[in-house]
């Protein structure tokens, strides 16, 4: 009986060591279906050793703004006719700043076209469009992503650009609206801070920006402008 009982028991180990291995084997040979980190519009998340401010979502992807203002950064080293595609903004972002990323997070930083609109009050030409992992707002995005109060639509007929300062409006420069709270940032060091768009100004050899009360300039500023307490808040898609 004691060994007819111990072959029972080794009958019994043996099935349930053999189900265990095929359990195991199935286990590796089930493809793992996509998991995504939750995030939610307007919160903010970390990636590399930055904030970002979750602006969209799409799909596996999320576009992200960073917090902080990347101080004393021009648009361009030098003052000229410039686009986007040439700047040194773009060339930096994408060649210097993605360095601050592990080769894991880079791996999440998407390619991405980049639509270079022309001026929508100005018509100055936005130049051809781009591939970047890194990028800057245009003035599209940042009332796409950060709040349409209408003035920017309004603002395209120069009749309507009446506003007096301080008025909330369209004025000849750009538009004072209730979203300004949304755009206003800050550097490192908790000071307001404007920020560069890619969007060009009034002219080729100026660039739109967000001043630092939120206001959405239109006209823009010298490209080769880094005075102290603006610069460039990158934006990019990562993988979620």
């Amino acid at each position: 009986m004691k060994f007819k009982g111990w072959i029972t028991l080794t009958g019994t180990l043996l099935v349930l060591a053999v189900t265990i291995i095929l359990l195991r084997t199935y286990q590796n040979t089930v493809p793992a279906y996509e998991t995504y980190k939750v995030y939610e519009i307007g919160e903010t998340i970390q990636f590399g050793n930055y904030d970002w401010r979750v602006l969209a979502i799409d799909g596996g992807y999320a576009l992200v703004l960073k917090e902080t203002v990347i101080t004393r950064q021009p648009y361009h080293h030098s003052q000229q006719t410039i686009t986007w595609e040439e700047s040194s903004s773009r060339n930096w972002l994408n060649n210097d700043f993605i360095d601050n990323f592990s080769s894991q997070e880079q791996t999440r930083i998407r390619e991405t076209t980049i639509i270079n609109n022309s001026n929508p009050w100005f018509g100055t030409n936005g130049g051809n469009n781009t591939t970047d992992r890194i990028f800057l707002l245009s003035i599209d995005e940042a009332i796409k992503y950060l709040g349409d109060s209408g003035m920017m639509t309004l603002g395209i007929d120069e009749n309507e650009r009446t506003a007096n300062w301080p008025e909330l409006g369209v004025h000849w420069w750009g538009i004072f609206d209730q979203y300004n709270t949304a755009r206003v940032a800050y550097n490192a060091s908790g000071w307001a801070s404007w920020w560069w768009l890619r969007t060009p100004g009034l002219y080729a050899d100026i660039a739109a920006i967000i001043l630092t009360n939120g206001d959405l300039s239109v006209h823009g500023a010298a490209v080769n402008d880094s005075m102290a307490g603006g610069g460039l808040r990158p934006a990019m898609w990562i993988s979620r």
